[in-house]
């Protein structure tokens, strides 16, 4: 058993992250740059809140896909902030 298992024991969501994702050599430059934003949105919220509106992150950001992303224009910071708006309900 983890000796971290304080921290999401009975939340499948953080519990998943936990024994799949976190502390795991990546090369994978799309999933970087998601790491990167959550790391971002979680500055004054939990990590469990950032883990529970990934999904309204990832449609936000269009799933990370670096190439396929759009770049930052006034539009695309106006659909942004739709999403923003379910990220922090």
């Amino acid at each position: 058993m983890s000796e971290c298992r304080h921290w999401y024991e009975g939340d499948p969501i953080l519990e998943a992250y936990h024994d799949h994702e976190w502390c795991r050599i990546c090369h994978d430059d799309d999933f970087e740059f998601q790491m990167l934003c959550l790391e971002g949105a979680s500055v004054g919220l939990s990590w469990r809140t950032i883990m529970h509106k990934r999904a309204a992150y990832c449609a936000a950001f269009h799933d990370f896909r670096i190439d396929e992303h759009p770049p930052h224009t006034r539009d695309f910071s106006r659909e942004l902030g739709g999403h923003f708006i379910t990220c922090r309900q």
